[in-house]
């Protein structure tokens, strides 16, 4: 049984297996002389656009990969060809986005649909319904060949782009036209939204604050500066959005992929807990899953712990990925308890999963067995792919009535792999797919390599790899949790059967914090 549409495809099969050999290799070149053609010069476009068809390809979440169609222009890719859903249509321009050299993304591909206008409606509104967040606000929704209009009014720019995220997870839709509007409660002064601007770019762990400056015109922001990569353009844009904003334009934000080892932020002093704090406080009240209230924060020596009683688990997720992209965190404990507001009772909400699951476009219902119990659903079946297995817990994960998920749902895999933290998986941005491929200890150091000077998050110059029976051992500087993170997941894609993560912060805690 599989947790995905049949009309996907996946790469597990007619690959050449190569012998596993017990060799241990040790990286201890610096990427310079392993990938000096990447690091010390931009990608040119034709390296550029077989480096995205062969991650797109590679992808999970992506069934017309092979079809799709890739230029490029001074660094400027373009995607052409067919998706199936909305979801897999902006994990296409994520992906891009994410490879060093590329400088902006445009993304024409074409969404396929068959389904009535009439159901596709019914979904949607039953989406936002359902959702914990979007569920309060009143949104007018209406269908006409599978584009869906949106209408109404909201708080903030926020929950605008959160609804819009839940209708693009509906199967059938092929577009929206966001008409929502935004009404802001209070009246800010340029001044004041300008250092609030500031302040979110300073404590984001995955841009450079300080190469990016901020200026004010009548309520709209002008973003001016340069970034490493298309995607930390993206983060600086949506950093933009807060209370009292009109617009913002980021067209000023030059991309320089040809300088990435500025473009990562430095911690050159300690950070003081409360500062961190704080802003782990501020992310809270800008992001529309979480109320500032429910949530306590405490921070000791850079590391964090949250308690409270959040009303679904979306929530607490929202609430720890907040705190991992914050400047100055090394761990996050994450102890906020689940307390839903609605209560339903099995049978209910045993429905209610199986029409998440069944207008889900990646999943079908059928292939999955659900047990409901007090809010408590614990998950059986067997799916081709971890990609597969965390979009059915992560559709669940958005209904209130739903406590606790147990994810028993098999992989056969005859490697064993890693299953990641939870509260890190979304599925456009999500793109760790561990393949059962063997290859030599060599091969897979090589592929980490690559995977590490394709990226504009990690420096592969300040990590080593070593690799003995599949398993990669990674040392090294890097200089936020985040790029820490990245690292494992660039790990594994490179084919490692498991990762021990020993990179050390450049000025942070001498003992490696746990992932």
């Amino acid at each position: 049984m599989h947790a995905i549409k049949t009309k996907m495809k996946f790469w597990h099969t007619g690959l050449v297996l190569l012998l596993v050999i017990p060799v241990v290799l040790m990286v201890t070149r610096c990427a310079k002389e392993q990938t000096e053609s990447t690091t010390s010069r931009v990608p040119t476009d034709s390296e550029l656009v077989e480096a995205v068809k062969s991650r797109l390809r590679q992808a999970e979440g992506l069934p017309y990969a092979e079809e799709m169609q890739v230029q490029a222009d001074s660094g400027v890719v373009e995607l052409s060809g067919l998706s199936d859903n909305l979801l897999a249509r902006d994990r296409a321009t994520r992906i891009a986005e994410s490879i060093r050299g590329v400088r902006a993304v445009v993304n024409n591909l074409t969404i396929l649909s068959e389904r009535l206008d009439e159901d596709v409606e019914a979904d949607v509104k039953n989406a936002l319904a359902m959702d914990p967040a979007a569920g309060d606000w009143s949104i007018g929704v209406s269908s006409e060949k599978g584009g869906v209009t949106l209408t109404g009014t909201v708080d903030t720019w926020k929950e605008r782009k959160l609804a819009q995220l839940v209708v693009k997870s509906v199967d059938g839709v092929t577009g929206i036209k966001n008409n929502i509007t935004v009404s802001y409660n209070l009246d800010r002064s340029d001044p004041e939204i300008a250092a609030e601007i500031k302040s979110t770019l300073k404590w984001d762990a995955r841009i450079d604050a300080n190469l990016i400056d901020v200026q004010m015109r009548d309520h709209s922001v002008i973003l001016t500066g340069r970034v490493g990569s298309a995607l930390e353009k993206r983060y600086a844009i949506e950093d933009g959005y807060v209370a009292g904003v009109s617009g913002v334009d980021g067209s000023g934000i030059k991309t320089q992929p040809g300088l990435r080892e500025e473009m990562m932020p430095e911690i050159e002093t300690p950070l003081p807990d409360d500062e961190i704090r704080a802003a782990i406080k501020r992310a809270f009240t800008l992001d529309p899953r979480v109320h500032l209230q429910d949530v306590e924060v405490e921070v000791v020596e850079g590391h964090v712990t949250l308690t409270g009683i959040v009303d679904n688990i979306k929530a607490e997720e929202s609430a720890a990925q907040d705190a991992q992209n914050t400047l100055g965190v090394w761990s996050v404990e994450n102890a906020i308890k689940i307390q839903p507001v609605q209560q339903l009772s099995n049978r209910q909400l045993k429905r209610e999963i199986q029409q998440a699951l069944l207008r889900n476009p990646y999943l079908d219902p059928t292939d999955i067995t659900v047990a409901v119990h007090n809010g408590q659903v614990t998950l059986t079946g067997e799916a081709e792919s971890y990609f597969q297995k965390w979009a059915v817990g992560d559709a669940l994960a958005k209904l209130q009535p739903v406590t606790r998920i147990t994810n028993n749902i098999t992989v056969p895999h005859d490697q064993p792999v890693f299953e990641r933290p939870f509260y890190g998986w979304d599925p456009i941005n999500e793109d760790y797919a561990y393949l059962p491929v063997k290859k030599t200890d060599e091969g897979i150091a090589e592929d980490i390599l690559r995977e590490l000077s394709w990226s504009p998050f990690v420096n592969e110059r300040d990590i080593q790899v070593t690799v003995k029976d599949g398993v990669a051992t990674l040392t090294g500087t890097i200089h936020t949790w985040y790029q820490r993170n990245k690292a494992t997941d660039l790990a594994y894609k490179g084919g490692a059967v498991d990762v021990k993560n020993e990179l050390r912060y450049q000025f942070g805690p001498l003992l490696t914090p746990k992932t």
